[in-house]
């Protein structure tokens, strides 16, 4: 076999590999294996979002060191909560990646058997954060350093899946309805009458504070004002001296 082929191989074999080693959701990846995950969820730039960590598939075990890394330009890890189902945790107190979860139970005597959500990451999506980008949040452990073992202190190996945050254009909200609204019409009937205007003296005694569009209904007098240069605007428009206000 000549040089040249043997390198050709070797790059086919490590290219190989690499995908292999790419983590992915745990349902696309063996669905018995012991699997941790993150989550994946989408926000704008300057909004916050969380992201879990999950396991599935768990056999059994009672201490679990993982590694989170993502992009610091992208992402600022805000907080971390536990979900206080796994017993004792010593996480990082530094919110920076790489960043450090740690469940450590030497003790136990049994092994947690507990799967779903095991703590959640809560990010602050950059003002720098690229529009349409997606920032993964990896996932990594040392077999070998035991990392992950049982009450025997057996090690035991989980698949990975990273999750991501993807950064979406915020959305503005829609502008409230415009709505009309008919002067002297105090109590917002459609139609203005005796209820109106006894509404307006209330309110000039002080009976109640009119607000809103009672208050601009009631302002017939156009000064901004519940007066009674309002009670005499509004009788005038009743007795039909006057056929609207200005």
């Amino acid at each position: 076999m000549t040089s040249n082929l043997k390198k050709i191989i070797s790059m086919i074999l490590a290219g190989a590999l690499m995908l292999i080693c790419i983590s992915l959701p745990c349902a696309a990846l063996d669905s018995a294996a012991p699997c941790v995950a993150a989550s994946s969820a989408k926000a704008g730039r300057g909004e916050t979002v969380d992201v879990e960590i999950y396991l599935e598939n768990n056999p059994g075990i009672v201490s679990m060191t993982l590694t989170v890394e993502y992009d610091t330009d992208a992402l600022t890890l805000l907080s971390v909560t536990d979900a206080g189902v796994f017993g004792a945790q010593s996480h990082k107190p530094e919110m920076e990646s790489p960043y450090t979860l740690v469940w450590c139970n030497d003790t136990a005597t049994e092994n947690f058997m507990v799967e779903g959500t095991i703590a959640t990451l809560t990010f602050c999506v950059n003002e720098g954060a690229e529009e349409g980008a997606s920032y993964p949040v990896k996932l990594s452990y040392s077999y070998k350093s035991y990392d992950i073992y049982d009450k025997d202190i057996n090690r035991i190996e989980f698949v990975t899946a990273d999750g991501a945050v993807e950064v979406v254009g915020s959305v503005e909200p829609p502008e409230p309805p415009v709505t009309e609204v008919l002067l002297g019409d105090i109590n917002g009937d459609g139609s203005i009458n005796g209820k109106d205007i006894n509404d307006l003296k209330k309110a000039v005694a002080g009976n109640f504070v009119l607000t809103g569009n009672s208050f601009i209904a009631g302002n017939v007098y156009i000064d901004d004002k519940i007066n009674g240069m309002d009670v005499n605007n509004l009788a005038r428009y009743l007795a039909g001296a006057i056929t609207g206000f200005n």
